[in-house]
């Protein structure tokens, strides 16, 4: 199940929670949601891609991979978006309130976490699992760290997290 709250201050003492609504999924969604165009996209560990209106949470369409999906969708244009799957498929979907259509699918190493998109550039950063439980991200100097794409505060640098829980910065 997919539950919506909304969260807020009653008074300066009392947080509140309301429930909005509450739709039915395959699976368990570990991912963050993306709220676009009246929607909230969000994937689950079934390989489930859905889109729910996010006045009412009636499924407004889905959309199956071959693998389980950790990682968040990242909105990358108007109505694009990108996702991974532990497969190692890497697909960009345009999406709309009615449907969606696949722009292209690429099969690259399993993806467990969320792609990154520098729109100045228009580059797009995946982490992947080469090895089990080590993930590696390649610059464009070909450079390989073990880690996790964590920020992108400004167009100069990437923030990656590696295995030891401490930051690198790398000019790309």
């Amino acid at each position: 199940l997919l539950r919506i709250y909304k969260i807020g201050k009653k008074n300066d003492t009392r947080i509140i929670t309301e429930r909005i609504w509450t739709a039915s999924m395959m699976d368990d969604a570990i991912s963050r949601p993306v709220l676009y165009n009246g929607m909230v996209i969000v994937s689950d560990k079934s390989g489930f891609l859905y889109a729910f209106d996010f006045k009412n949470g009636k499924n407004l369409w889905r959309f199956k991979t071959k693998g389980p999906i950790y990682g968040s969708v990242r909105l990358v244009g108007e109505s694009t978006i990108v996702f991974g799957n532990t497969k190692g498929e890497l697909y960009l979907l345009k999406v709309t309130r009615k449907s969606y259509k696949v722009v292209w699918k690429k099969q690259i190493y399993p993806i467990y976490s969320s792609p990154t998109y520098l729109r100045e550039n228009e580059t797009l950063y995946v982490a992947c699992a080469i090895k089990y439980r080590e993930q590696w991200i390649v610059t464009k100097n070909r450079e390989k760290f073990k880690g996790h794409i964590l920020n992108i505060p400004d167009k100069d640098y990437v923030y990656i997290e590696d295995n030891n829980f401490f930051t690198k910065i790398i000019h790309h």
